[in-house]
């Protein structure tokens, strides 16, 4: 009997504090309040969980904002909220280069053969005339 009462005892504190994953939330920037950002999909119930979610960026502004995600236990606790940094951009449409001197936004010489898209890489020869060496 003692036995038991030492076990039980010692696996009673993990059972207590162990915690099951029922939902997870997330919200960009500012806080709406607990239980009331855009839930994440459907995942697998447990003590700890693995997102592969896509989140919707629609309404924030180019540039950089705060990702925050938070998940709540089978007896409703909410975790605190974790952040990530995310940048928000548009697709690239023009590029253009200048040596030394940047003439200005549009006054440089046009690159014209690129695939438009969040990034872009150059494979093409830029000309060097009238630099000195």
């Amino acid at each position: 009997m003692k036995a038991f009462a030492f076990l039980l005892l010692v696996l009673m504190p993990g059972y207590v504090l162990s915690q099951n994953i029922r939902r997870a939330e997330y919200f960009f920037d500012i806080d709406p309040g607990v239980g009331l950002a855009t839930a994440l999909p459907s995942f697998a119930f447990g003590d700890s969980v693995y997102f592969t979610a896509s989140v919707s960026s629609t309404g924030l502004s180019i540039g950089l904002h705060q990702l925050y995600i938070r998940t709540a236990d089978a007896n409703g606790q909410w975790s605190l909220s974790e952040a990530k940094e995310v940048s928000v951009v548009s697709g690239i449409v023009n590029a253009e280069y200048f040596f030394d001197t940047d003439p200005g936004v549009g006054s440089g010489i046009p690159i014209v053969s690129f695939a438009m898209d969040d990034s872009v890489s150059i494979f093409s020869s830029i000309s060097s005339t009238g630099l000195s060496f």
